[in-house]
């Protein structure tokens, strides 16, 4: 663990899968640099389709 938190090792993109299917997340969490992306990404991934499709709409309408 230490060498992870240094920044000298990374997990295996295989056992990042594995870990964000055991927690219910995105692997894409784990690679987040800030708070903010990791919790737009878990609260997305906990929507439903529809959910996702509105979402995805109003953002197009902010832009």
């Amino acid at each position: 663990m230490n060498r992870y938190e240094l920044g000298k090792r990374f997990p295996a993109p295989e056992l990042i899968e594995r870990v964000a299917a055991e927690l219910n997340l995105p692997a894409a969490y784990f690679y987040a640099y800030h708070h903010d992306e990791a919790e737009l990404l878990e609260r997305f991934h906990r929507l439903s389709d529809a959910g996702k499709v509105r979402l995805m709409t109003y953002l197009n309408k902010l832009e």
